[in-house]
């Protein structure tokens, strides 16, 4: 009998199929703060931008889990605090864009420097 948790991974799996995976017109739905747009983001106070970072650190977290070779698309030394200052510029220049799109571009970008095994946990730094 599966337990409880692989019969969740597995539904999981069998709805989303890959990170780029969508219907066949390449389409996907889109919840929480992804759908707000990247005007919304860039207006938002310190504590409105939290939110959009929350959301943002579990859809990194999702990628993470469900991209082949990718233990952490954010890199090596980049923290996602870090990253702030690419969206405010993405999002300046595109913004009716839906920040799930400037998302997407981000992580495209990340792709390169992704690192793509857990670290050891044993090497001198």
């Amino acid at each position: 009998m599966l337990s409880l948790l692989r019969l969740t991974i597995l539904l999981f799996t069998l709805m989303t199929g890959s990170v780029i995976a969508a219907d066949s017109m390449g389409n996907y739905q889109v919840m929480g703060l992804g759908k707000s747009s990247c005007k919304a983001f860039i207006a938002s106070d310190a504590e409105g931008k939290a939110f959009f970072y929350s959301w943002l650190a579990g859809y990194m977290t999702a990628y993470n889990r469900i991209e082949n070779d990718t233990y952490s698309i954010l890199g090596r030394s980049k923290k996602l605090a870090n990253l702030e200052g690419w969206l405010q510029d993405y999002c300046h220049l595109n913004p009716t864009l839906d920040f799930s799109n400037a998302i997407h571009k981000l992580l495209i970008k990340l792709n390169y420097t992704r690192v793509k095994r857990k670290p050891s946990e044993f090497l001198v730094k």
